[in-house]
């Protein structure tokens, strides 16, 4: 039988979602929710996808049923060094003008986190950007003991995935070059293994945007990257007023193509270098965490 919502159930659903994940589908997204929370359905649901939200409604967010919610809700599109040109300037630019200050003891190691890792590309990608850095500034072992990426997301079952951090051929096709499969992976059960070097630079651990940010702790570059552009002007507003207090001194945001923060926020400043746009933390924004 097909699964259909009626126009209050729908409405219901869309309020749930968003305050549980802030995300905030629109008017015309009812067959997406049918779709995705169809499979979640028992027996004794009757196809009621009401029932399914009365099960829900009053439950943690951290109950299995939610946290499967959330999967079948949360979109998961990712793929390797997306948008290359940040990467190239992490490589070429910022670790090494990092590491410089780090030599002369003026600051401590690098942290980074990307928000919203999904199943780990992201932060690999960054990992393996930062190893390559590290080729011309001390090696391997001097980057691990100078940048510390902590990854995070929303969906338990991305952050499984993540931490196993195998991926079949098709995952490796989207973005990754010859040349970082072959030095950062293993050939492995009929996909591709990350390797330890590049796994231990990363913690992975499991949040939820609409929470306090303060297990973050401070961080010198953040990832927000292709997330913000599901949220409502009203939750992105609160996510930038919360942002300044884990990020340190002049530390950078990087968002997706397409995405802003002037729009919501001043605590920013806009860098333009050679095309690409990213953000510096002003040197007096309010901290709300």
């Amino acid at each position: 039988m097909a699964i259909s919502l009626n126009h209050r159930q729908f409405e219901r659903w869309r309020e749930f979602i968003y305050e549980r994940t802030g995300v905030m589908l629109g008017t015309d997204k009812a067959y997406l929710v049918e779709h995705r929370l169809a499979p979640l359905l028992e027996p004794d649901d009757q196809n009621d996808l009401g029932r399914l939200l009365l099960r829900v409604r009053d439950a943690p967010t951290s109950h299995p049923l939610c946290q499967r919610v959330i999967d079948a809700i949360t979109t998961h599109e990712t793929s390797w060094f997306r948008e290359p040109k940040i990467f190239g300037l992490l490589r070429d630019s910022i670790l090494p003008r990092l590491h410089r200050d780090i030599h002369h003891q003026r600051r401590g190691p690098v942290r980074i986190w990307s928000a919203a890792c999904s199943t780990g590309q992201e932060p690999y990608s960054v990992a393996m950007t930062a190893l390559e850095a590290y080729r011309n500034l001390g090696g391997r072992e001097v980057c691990h003991q100078e940048v510390v990426i902590l990854a995070s997301d929303i969906s338990r079952r991305s952050l499984q995935m993540a931490r196993r951090a195998h991926y079949d051929r098709a995952a490796v096709a989207r973005g990754l070059d010859d040349y970082y499969l072959r030095t950062y992976f293993t050939s492995c059960g009929g996909g591709w293994q990350v390797k330890d070097e590049v796994r231990a630079m990363v913690e992975f651990r499991q949040l939820n945007l609409c929470d306090s940010l303060a297990r973050v702790g401070l961080c010198d570059l953040v990832l927000l990257r292709n997330t913000i552009i599901y949220f409502s002007d009203e939750f992105k507003r609160g996510l930038f007023r919360r942002l300044p207090a884990v990020m340190s001194r002049g530390a950078l945001l990087f968002l997706g193509t397409g995405e802003t923060a002037g729009h919501y926020t001043d605590a920013f400043e806009i860098i333009d270098e050679a095309g690409l746009i990213y953000y510096r933390l002003a040197e007096h924004p309010g901290h709300a965490a």
